[in-house]
């Protein structure tokens, strides 16, 4: 028995592919890694762990080999192991007709978020580069960060952090070069429709000819329902595009199914990658990283030397479109429904069944398929580069990528809030200059919120004019509100979610009363639209009420809030999370690594 992967293929078939492919420095290093950890095993006593973990049966030793597959599970961490449970729902229409198609709750997490900023030396205050990094990732489980110093005399230097598990440093300096990551907004991988053989589901068309599926049984054991291991088998089927899905609603039916293709399926480049970019001098060499090793999977980069010279890239690993492809993926969000769905999700969408969709070779790609480093976007500065998970358009205050892969990510398109504010915080601090480590801490940890600065003064107003037309109570979702009670908190908020900040929360709940997509244009939110001539400051102002109604739109939220964290600011706007043994207090905002920034 072998266990499944993400994207249906053994781990075990994957981990030697993986291991056999690296120079011999590197599987020298890993062989170390698996060495020491296999030492720390030994030297604890596994009951004498934290609790969560002692006396687990996964407290062992392991083999190389067991590495190399998590190795190999991290790189597809935002690619296809994202559609895990999809391609194991995915089962062939038989005689009684097609398989219940997946339920909704498996289409995996939410995207993970980021912020990073990359200062150049005509802004800071030093005339060297500084970074700051702002992961948002979890305090547990495997996407946890380490904080570790490795050195190795003459070959290694570098303090930072790395994800539990993966040798090397993933986010981090040496003496010379610092550079952080944010998720990429483009896309590791892609879903595609296919248009399927009236007589039999596992044939489709493929342009003018009709190509067969195949197949493989694969057996697993997992955990019964009385704690005792069972074996599962299951055949999983292929197109030549890569596996088979099962979609939440649509399913594998008798006339379309769907199939998918992954980026980094074959990326064996990632520890070189991550490896040889702490070895880098300043950016110029880390350039040439980029260029030759082509490694990184999923990430936008952001890096800062001691000469003072920033650079952003998202060099993902991006599948490569004909333009006439592009352009057909971009009608398609507009007029097909399904392809706008799961764009939501970060699922990008192609004709499986026209050759024309199919992804392209280039000479200079890692693998076939695939944008060349030449074809990704690139960034140079002195002044800042940021990242805050959208796409490459705007990731410096009037500096504009345009002409890319919509693969890559959309251009000329609304910005999040949170993009916006890391946008006007940079605006300002280059017109400042002299910037300094403390500077960009402040911007961090000052936790203002755009969307108040923009709003809250015009809300409290609609508010003033029910009050005076005589209206001072509402009952959302049959709960009495006070609208002077909630235009005085409103009123003495200070727009920031602090620990000590009293109103907050109603403003959260107000913000989340809406869907994001209102966030970004004009609609039940705001008045003024998307203007991407002037993406930092739309869109902008308080929408209209509908006809015939002046209330303040949301009025749910304020009854969430108010039964939730008393609205009236009785007590602190801040929950609390764990770190280490003890409880940290935690501004609503950023709550469990939240990626919203309001």
């Amino acid at each position: 028995m072998r266990a499944i992967s993400a994207t249906g293929h053994s781990t075990w078939w994957v981990a030697p592919i993986l291991r056999d492919a690296q120079p011999l420095w590197i599987r020298e290093l890993v062989q170390g890694y698996v060495a020491g950890y296999n030492h720390a095993v030994r030297q604890h006593d596994p009951a004498d762990l934290a609790p969560w973990c002692a006396g687990e049966p996964w407290i062992r030793e392991l083999d190389e080999l067991d590495l190399w597959a998590h190795l190999g599970d991290i790189t597809l961490m935002a690619s296809g192991r994202n559609l895990v449970q999809l391609i194991g729902w995915a089962e062939a229409p038989g005689p009684d007709g097609p398989a219940p198609p997946a339920p909704l709750d498996v289409m995996g997490p939410p995207a993970a978020a980021s912020n990073g900023w990359a200062v150049g030396g005509d802004t800071s205050a030093s005339g060297a580069g500084i970074v700051l990094a702002n992961p948002h990732f979890p305090w547990y489980g495997e996407a946890r960060f380490w904080e570790c110093h490795l050195r190795i005399p003459g070959e290694y230097d570098v303090y930072g952090v790395s994800l539990l598990g993966a040798p090397g440093i993933q986010i981090g300096f040496n003496r010379s070069l610092g550079w952080t990551h944010t998720f990429s907004n483009g896309h590791r991988f892609t879903v595609a429709s296919l248009e399927l053989d009236p007589g039999d589901p596992t044939r489709y068309r493929h342009g003018d000819a009709t190509r067969e599926m195949t197949s493989t049984e694969h057996t697993v054991e997992v955990l019964g329902a009385d704690g005792e291991p069972e074996v599962v088998s299951r055949r999983l089927w292929r197109s030549h595009h890569g596996p088979m899905l099962n979609l939440p609603l649509l399913g594998w039916g008798t006339e379309t199914a769907f199939t998918y293709r992954d980026a980094n399926i074959d990326n064996t480049a990632v520890m070189e990658q991550f490896l040889r970019m702490g070895m880098a001098a300043d950016t110029t060499e880390l350039r040439k990283v980029f260029h030759e090793v082509k490694g990184l999977p999923w990430v936008n980069t952001l890096a800062a030397d001691s000469r003072g010279e920033a650079w952003y890239t998202d060099a993902s690993a991006t599948p490569r479109l004909t333009p006439a492809a592009q352009r057909r993926f971009t009608t398609r969000l507009a007029e097909n429904l399904v392809a706008a769905l799961l764009y939501q999700n970060r699922i990008a969408l192609l004709d499986g069944s026209d050759p024309g969709d199919d992804w392209q070779d280039h000479p200079d790609a890692r693998s076939p398929g695939l944008e060349p480093p030449q074809a990704l976007p690139e960034i140079a500065s002195r002044q800042v580069v940021l990242n805050a998970n959208d796409s490459h358009w705007c990731n410096a205050p009037g500096v504009f990528l345009e002409g890319y892969s919509v693969m890559g990510g959309l251009e000329r398109t609304p910005r999040t809030l949170r993009t916006r504010q890391n946008l006007l915080l940079a605006k300002a601090l280059i017109e400042r200059g002299g910037a300094t480590r403390e500077d960009l801490l402040e911007a961090v940890f000052d936790n203002a919120s755009l969307s108040a600065a923009l709003l809250c003064d015009e809300v409290v107003a609609r508010i003033d004019d029910l009050i005076e037309q005589g209206i001072g109570m509402l009952a959302p979702e049959g709960h009495e509100v006070s609208l002077v009670e909630v235009r005085d908190v409103l009123t003495g908020w200070d727009r920031a979610y602090r620990l000590d900040s009293v109103g907050a929360v109603l403003w959260r709940e107000f913000m989340s009363g809406f869907e994001e997509r209102a966030w970004l244009d004009a609609g039940p939110l705001w008045a003024r639209p998307f203007d991407p001539g002037d993406p930092l400051s739309t869109p902008s102002g308080l929408a209209p009420s509908p006809e015939g109604d002046h209330r303040p739109r949301r009025g749910s939220g304020r009854a969430r809030a108010q039964r939730g964290r008393t609205c009236a600011g009785h007590r602190r706007d801040f929950d609390h999370g764990t770190a280490g043994n003890g409880a940290v207090g935690l501004p609503w905002r950023c709550s469990g690594g939240c990626a919203r920034w309001w």
